[in-house]
């Protein structure tokens, strides 16, 4: 019984770090120039990865897209 009570304090101080934390991250925007100044090289790099992984796998290209337009769709304003 003790432990489902520690389970569930966890759970709360969780969701109250999330509920407090919340309005920081969605005041988060993406940005097409995060790596610029860091890793100038990154988006190169990613590139020439995807690229490799779909000439091994043609299949991969199409997952790819799916990916982007289903799971993590971005709107541009």
């Amino acid at each position: 019984m003790a432990l489902r009570s520690i389970e569930v304090q966890r759970w709360m101080l969780a969701a109250i770090i999330t509920v407090a934390v919340a309005p920081d991250v969605t005041e988060a925007q993406l940005s097409t120039d995060f790596y610029d100044t860091t890793c100038p090289q990154a988006a190169s790099l990613v590139k020439q990865k995807v690229d490799a992984f779909v000439e091994a796998d043609r299949g991969l290209a199409a997952a790819l897209m799916r990916l982007d337009f289903h799971d993590c769709f971005v709107r541009v304003t």
